[in-house]
Formats: structure tokens, sequence, C-alpha cells
């Protein structure tokens, strides 16, 4: 379970949120709507991908806003025990029964509270009888069956105790100071979903019920399905079951979600120690945007095309040698209750915050002031139609989690359910009429307004360069009344410029098929291809080209400069474009290739549509024959990343993160990230050598491309753009750098923050005798992924979550590490590091039936959900061909075979195998813990 706070901790992030109820958009003809009487609505809707499974949501319009004094946080805390006991569904039975169907507990399975809303989460399969009724019956306790068992109440206070230090830190501080002068006067600053520890931990039993009774209400709820379903056999469903639940007669109204927008300046700044950038934010506020309302549509694509305009601006201006600005963003959208805004946000460079956010006013204040002329006006308009046609072109491989999504935000009155199809066939009927005067209106509409709101929030070490809040106020009048000029747009070159082929040799050899069902063939000078067709996959493509080395060859003295190189070839274009052209010629497009470096591998990769497919090859080409390393775009890198380095660490996850390499790695700099004075002594000379190193030869590549391919149109590109390329230079030579663990002793106790939260990371590590023995890890991994929830969360409610995950050192594959990661109090992290290896020790000696069940479901699923989408295969064939691990890893068949075979000693031997000796332990604790 989750609560959708973080949204808003930026201060910068607009979200669509309407909900009074309005004027309808009527729904397409496909989406199945109803009202039962008791108010309860429902949504429904057929969609075949993926097959054999439908999307669940219960839709709950109420959230902490609506909680009382002696409830604060009891929104989140009755979405947690609808997991913990209904009427059909003792305790954490309804956990037990949805992974026994290959339901996985946090992607499959989850709701989420923030101030206006709840959502629960679930997935079914439906090729299986009366599992969807199942879900259904789920959703309907959900509804109205929670049975709020003290006992069980009493043992979830800890896990949501352990939720909230999980996300308290400097953001959440700094979010309890801006709040309250950002939407001064409103109830939000008031009621953060995550609530108050003291509620928390003594709340009465009846002020959950009551938060419950008040509402959990049907005139509240919406129920979406959306999947691989009989239509009206769901509705039947729905209204037999939700039919029960009753109105309530004299309801609560709503707390006021009004944000009173009385005129004048609402200005803080901030500093904290965890803060990692220096961030000022702008905010022009004006009433909500009614997207139901008559033409609000219009309004929408209006806003839309809108911030297409001030954010390519924006990019535009960021690569300018006299951009005082890291980064920054600008946008037009409805924030909190009843107020929208047009919000920017500046991330300075070395703490010129006055410079820095009076050039992003003035690209804003341009936009306000002058109309856009018309070779931009149409570039925007064609970026924002692109968007548009892609949905279209996907319409019918759309996932259903998808289109649940959309359904979600109509029930929530967020933003209008609208077919593909009709919202392309009215943006052009209305982009027919658009001026360049109703952009320039909206902008200044918002960037006038009588109501603004800025902040500044910067780390405790740039204190002294922050402003006080006179100051920022003053700077913010002196911006809006600057003089502007009108902007100047460079149309792009009409297309990439790229040469094909001189000689193009179209001799081609045909490769086998393996065992993933990738086709392949081989150019004369030695480039191969390995290609598969996902028919479930639509205008997606996935690509990787690879050559084995990566940073590998190159000496230690060298890793900064490889480990920015593939940054400085970004931001300096290609070919004939530099990087503010190759951004316009680009907009739009689906289509994002790059070059790319890791330990142990670099090439090229990215993904684009079908349509694209051309101008993917065109830009491999041209990154390989035509590529651009320039002197200002390493400069731009080194400005960007001393700037984040300098803050960076002082997140204590940030730092736990790096310690954590460095001690399991012995300080081995390939495990670790460069130091400021590293990246200051970067050169563009050093870069340029490694790029020739690296790629002096090309026709060594060997290429990956998954999704919605033409073999036959590939295998042209392929002779077009890149049969000529050089083979006869020797590649760089993969060098093993021994990146594996050597720590030497088997605890570590670091101490970082002010958090009152523990980190503890528990590391097993050892030989892996061959590749093949990896299925046993992942099988081990499962079992202990269920076992450690149970005990350390619902047993012990002392964590809110268990992670544990392995790796295995590819190329080499001749270690493994396994990692369990959990936080907790300070006073009992020992309690439950000893729980956790507890765990451990058992299962190693024998783990019972229904949890081999239940991890062999799981592993099925994982390959029936995977199976219909390009990058479950995409991943499969990197194992094989990239990876090197074996060729029946790829083989689904043989996968299920080992799942199928599983006995439960095999798996208890495997978890002693593996996890059987004794770990490293890592622990951050915070700076005021105890000794």
């Amino acid at each position: 379970m989750r609560f959708t706070l973080s949204a808003f901790l930026c201060l910068f992030i607009g979200v669509l949120h309407a909900q009074k109820q309005k004027n309808s958009i009527e729904l397409p003809p496909y989406v199945k709507s109803g009202k039962l009487r008791n108010g309860l609505s429902y949504l429904i809707m057929q969609n075949k991908t993926p097959e054999n499974r439908a999307e669940l949501r219960l839709v709950v319009r109420s959230g902490s806003l609506n909680e009382d004094d002696d409830q604060q946080g009891l929104a989140h805390f009755v979405e947690h025990m609808c997991f913990n006991g209904t009427r059909n569904f003792s305790k954490t039975s309804l956990v037990d029964f949805l992974e026994s169907t290959g339901t996985r507990f946090g992607p499959d399975l989850n709701a989420y509270t923030s101030f206006d809303e709840t959502v629960y989460i679930l997935q079914v399969r439906t090729d299986t009888a009366g599992l969807l009724e199942r879900g259904l019956l789920i959703l309907e306790d959900w509804a109205g069956y929670v049975t709020f068992e003290p006992e069980e109440i009493d043992k979830e206070r800890g896990v949501i105790l352990s939720e909230w230090r999980t996300r308290t830190g400097g953001s959440e501080r700094i979010s309890k100071l801006t709040f309250p002068v950002v939407f001064k006067g409103s109830r939000y600053p008031e009621r953060f979903p995550i609530g108050k520890t003291d509620v928390i931990q003594n709340a009465p039993y009846e002020a959950f019920t009551r938060y419950y009774r008040d509402w959990y209400r049907p005139d509240l709820m919406t129920v979406v399905v959306v999947g691989d379903v009989d239509v009206q056999k769901v509705e039947k469903i729905i209204r037999r079951r939700f039919s029960k639940l009753k109105r309530v007669k004299r309801p609560r109204p709503h707390y006021s979600q009004e944000v009173p927008l009385t005129p004048g300046a609402r200005v803080t700044t901030a500093t904290d120690p965890e803060i990692q950038t220096y961030n000022l934010s702008f905010r022009f506020m004006k009433p909500e945007i009614d997207y139901f309302a008559d033409g609000g549509v219009e309004q929408n694509f209006l806003i839309g095309v809108a911030n297409v305009l001030m954010g390519t601006r924006i990019q535009d201006f960021l690569a300018n040698s006299q951009s005082k600005v890291i980064n920054a963003n600008a946008f037009i959208g409805n924030t909190l209750g009843t107020a929208s805004a047009l919000t920017f946000s500046v991330l300075p460079k070395n703490q010129q915050w006055y410079e820095a956010s009076a050039q992003i006013f003035n690209i804003v204040k341009t936009a306000a002031d002058h109309q856009a002329n018309d070779a931009e006006l149409e570039h925007v308009k064609r970026i924002y139609r692109q968007r548009l046609e892609s949905a279209v072109k996907v319409k019918e491989k759309t996932p259903s989690s998808e289109w649940t999504a959309n359904l979600v935000s109509h029930a929530l009155r967020q933003s209008p359910f609208i077919d593909p199809e009709e919202r392309l066939k009215r943006f052009d009927s209305w982009a027919q009429s658009l001026s360049a005067e109703s952009i320039r209106k909206l902008i200044a509409h918002y960037f006038y307004s009588e109501t603004w709101a800025a902040t500044a929030v910067a780390p405790e070490s740039d204190k002294e360069h922050v402003p006080n809040n006179a100051q920022l106020m003053s700077a913010v009048y002196y911006f809006l009344s600057n003089k502007t000029f009108p902007y100047i747009f460079t149309p792009p070159a009409p297309k990439l410029q790229v040469t094909s082929a001189t000689y193009p040799d179209e001799t081609i050899t045909i490769l086998p098929e393996n065992r993933a069902g990738y086709k392949g063939f081989a150019l004369a000078n030695g480039i191969e291809f390995y290609i598969r067709r996902v028919p479930e996959e639509k205008d997606r493509i996935i690509i990787d080209g690879f050559l084995f080395g990566g940073n590998s060859p190159f000496a230690d003295s060298l890793l900064p400069a490889a480990n920015y190189l593939m940054q400085t070839v970004y931001e300096s274009g290609v070919g004939q474009h530099d990087i503010t052209e190759l951004r316009k010629l680009l907009a739009g497009k689906r289509v994002n290739i790059y070059p790319y470096l890791s330990n142990y591998y670099h090439g090229i990769n990215g993904f684009c549509s079908p349509d694209e497919l051309e101008t993917a090859f065109q830009l491999a080409r041209l990154y390989l024959t035509e590529t651009r390393i320039d002197e200002e775009a390493l400069g731009r890198v080194k400005t960007r990343e001393i700037n984040l380095l300098k803050g960076l660490y002082n997140n204590p996850d940030t730092y736990f993160g790096r310690e954590l390499n460095r001690i399991l790695y012995n300080n081995n700099p390939r495990a670790t990230t460069p130091t400021v004075e590293q990246v200051e002594k970067i050169t563009i000379a050093a870069q340029r050598q490694l790029w020739q190193a690296l790629f002096g030869a090309p026709a060594r590549l060997r290429w990956i491309i998954t999704g919605d391919v033409d073999e036959e149109k590939v295998k042209a590109l392929a002779i077009k753009y890149l049969s000529d390329l050089n083979n006869k230079t020797s590649p760089v030579e993969l060098v093993d750098r021994n990146l594996r663990i050597s720590a030497r002793d088997t605890l570590y106790e670091l101490r970082k923050g002010e958090n009152p939260r523990s980190q503890v990371r528990l590391v097993y590590h050892g030989k892996l005798d061959s590749p093949a023995d990896e299925f046993q890890l992942k099988a081990a991994i499962e079992v202990l992924k269920i076992k450690l929830r149970e005990e350390l969360r619902e047993e012990k409610s002392g964590v809110y979550g268990v992670s544990v995950f392995y790796n295995v050192n590819s190329p080499f594959n001749d270690e493994y590490t396994i990692v369990i990661a959990f936080n907790t109090e300070p006073a009992r992290r020992k309690e439950l590091t000893l729980a956790a290896k507890e765990v451990l020790a058992r299962n190693a000696q024998q783990i019972d039936a229904e949890t081999l069940r239940k991890v062999q479901e799981l592993l099925r699923q994982d390959i029936e959900k995977g199976r219909t989408t390009a990058q479950f295969w995409h991943n499969l064939m990197q194992g094989y061909i990239k990876f090197s691990k074996p060729e029946s890893s790829a083989d689904i068949a043989y996968q299920r075979t080992q799942i199928d075979a599983l006995t439960a000693d095999q798996v208890s031997l495997w978890i002693m195998r593996y996890a059987g000796g004794r770990p490293i332990v890592l622990v951050l604790d915070p700076e005021t813990a105890s000794q």
C-alpha cells in the first residue's frame, strides 16, 4: 500500500484534480457505465491485452482531507485494514488466496490514499472459473465489510509507523514548511495522508469504524473493471453484489476542497541538511480547470500545446552557453482542490538563484507577452498531435492497466475518458482555428495572476546563498516588470542529414532461429541481427546493439571521463545537427536512440515506433560515423554533474547506497561514483580517445530487435545504413576487473540523517557453479520474499516492506549476490535482523507445501503475463546473447518444465546453498540513535 504525497513534495508537479460533479462527457460505446440505486457507479470495458487478465479497481472519493482531528492518518490506515480482515477473508487470507493464483502483492495487489481519494488495485486471472467473481467479492468486502478486528488494528500500527519512517526525511520536513504557505487557508496542509504518529499509535478503534462508516459509502464509490471479460456478465455480478450495500440516509458532507486565491504573494524559503539540490518554484494560481465542462476538452488541448511551447523553449535555452540553469520546467495544470496554476521550477547553477530565475522568468514572460510565429506554432502543434496519434496506433494493443488508469481519472473527475480516435479527430478540427494569440492569452492569464507563490529550497550548506522572503518577493516583482521581446524560433532542417552506405553490400547470411524464437542474419562485414516480432506489442520496437568491453579495458584514471562520455555525446548532438536542432527534428517522434556505456558492455540502444525504424537506423549510423564530442557540451555536463554531486550524499538513502558499494567492493573505483574533483579534471581529448577505442570497430556490433518489427524491413535498412561499417579494426577486449564482493568484515554500522529509522541490508554472496543454476536462485528468492514479509511485517509488525533480490555478475556468471533489505525503528533493528536470519534458517530446513504451490504459480504467471510483451522476450534474448547465460534460459517451455518439477526439498536445499552462510550485515542508523 502507498499514499500519493510524493507527487506533491516537489511543489512543481501539477495534477489534474477536479472532483465536483459537473457536466458529463459521453463515454465511448465500448465502455459500459451505470449506477445502482444506492449510488454506486461502475465502468466496464472489454480489452484483450493481455489475454486472460482483468484489472479491477474500487475508487473511493474520499481521502485524508475528510479526516476528523482525531483521525489524522486513519484514511490511509483504513486502506491498510482492508488487507487485514473482511467478512469473507479473515486476517491475511486475502493475500494468501491471491498469491496462490499467481497474483503478486505490490504489482498486482495494492492501494493508495491521497488527500481526496482512496483507490484499491487488483489484477485477477480470467482463465480459471470463479477467479473473476472472487475478485469482485474482494472489492465488495473492501466496500462494505471490513472487520476492523482490534488485534489486527494494533498489529498494523507498527507497519504504518514503519511506512511513516520510510517517508520521513528532508523532503517531508520541507513540505511541512512550504505547504501552509502555498496552499494558505486550505485544509490540505493540515491533512497529509500519512498522518500524525500519536494518532496512528493511539487512535481508538471507534475512530477507524467512524471513518469507514462516514466515507466508504456507495455514493462515493465507483467499481472499474477492464480486461478479457464478458461485459454483460460482469455487470450482472456487480449489480448482484454491490446492490446489497446500503445507501446512507444522512451522509456527511465532504470537507471543503477550496484553496482560497486571495490576491497577493505567498513566499517562503527553507533549507534542510538532507536536501540534495537547490530548487526554486513559482506558482501563478487561478481557479481549477473544469475539463468536463463545455469546451473542456478543447481547453485541455490548448493547455497541452502551451505546455509544449514553454517546454521546448526552456529545453533549447538549457543548451545555451549563457544559461545559469541546470534544469527547469514550466506547465499549466490543476494542482490541489479548487486551484490550478502555471508552475515553473528552476535548478540554478552554482547557487545563482537570481540569475537563473530571471532567465526562466524571461522565457515564460516572453510567451505571455508575445505571440509565437507561424513556424513555431506549427512545430508545437505537430509535437502535440503526434502524442495523440501514437495513442490511436496502440489502441488495439493498449494494456488493460492503462485503460483502467484513464477510467479511474474519469471516475475521480480529473480528466474525461475519450476514445483516442475521437480525441485526435476533435484535436484536428480544433487545431485548424488555433491561433498563436490564444496560446499567448492563456499563458498571460496565469502569468499575470494576482495570486502567486514562490519557494526557495536548498541544502543547509547553501544557506548563505538562499534569499530571505523579502528578497525573493522583490525579485519576482522585478522579473514581472521586465521588458521582453518576441521569441526568435529557428526551424530545424527538414530532415536528418545522413548519407546511406557508399557501397552497400547486400550479402546476407541467415542465422538459425534460437530457442527464444529470434531469427537472425549477418551482414557481410560481420554485424549480426537477432529479430523477434511480438504480435501483441503495438507501435513499439526495442533495440540494443552491443559490444563487449564497456569501460573494463580502460585504466582506473580514465573512469571519470568514461562514465560521463555518453552524456557529452548526447549533449553534442550528432552529425550536422547540434543538440538544439536534433531535439527539434525528433520532437514528437517515437524514437529514442543513444549510445551507452556500462562496466562490461557498450553500444547503441533505445526504442522506436515502426514508422520511425528508419530514423533509428539513421541515428545509429550518424553516431557511429559522424560523432560529435564538443567542448561546450562537456562543459555543460561537468557543470551539471558537479552541482548535483555537491549535495548528492546529503540524502541518507543515497549516502547508504554509496557506502554499501564502497564497503562490499572494498573501494573498487568501478563500484563508486566519481568525485567533484575527478569530474573537474575530465578533458575533451580523453573522451574523444575513449570513443575511438570503443567504436573503432562498429562492425562487431550485435543487434537485438524486438517488438512490432518487420524482419525484411530491418534487413533493407541494415544494408542501407550499416553494411559499409569498418570491420578491420580490432575491438577493445573485455577485461575482468574483479568487480566481486570482497568486504573484510561481517558487520558495518554507519550513521547519517535525522529520520528515526534504521536501514538494514543482509548480503549473501558466493560462487555460482554454473549459469544454469540461476533458476535455483530465483526459486529460493521467491520463497524468501513470502516468508520474510509474513514474519517481519505481518507477525512482528516491524517493517513496512521487505525487499529480497539477487544478482549474477554477468558476463562472467561466477558470483551471485542476495540482498535482503528493510527499514525499521532503531530500537528493533537487531531483533528484526535476527528474525530475518531465523526465517532463512527455518526455510533452509523445510518449506511448506502451500508456499511451494504459491511460488510455482507466481513463476508460471510471470511467464504468462510476460510472453505478450516485447520487453519480456528482449530480456530473455539479452540474457542469452549478451549476458552469456545458457540458451535454455531463453526457452519458456524449458522454464515451465523446471517450475513444474520443483520440490520443497529442492528449494530448501537451494536456500541452504545460497543463503546458508554468514551474511554481511550493513546498517545505517540515524545520527541521534543511542549506541
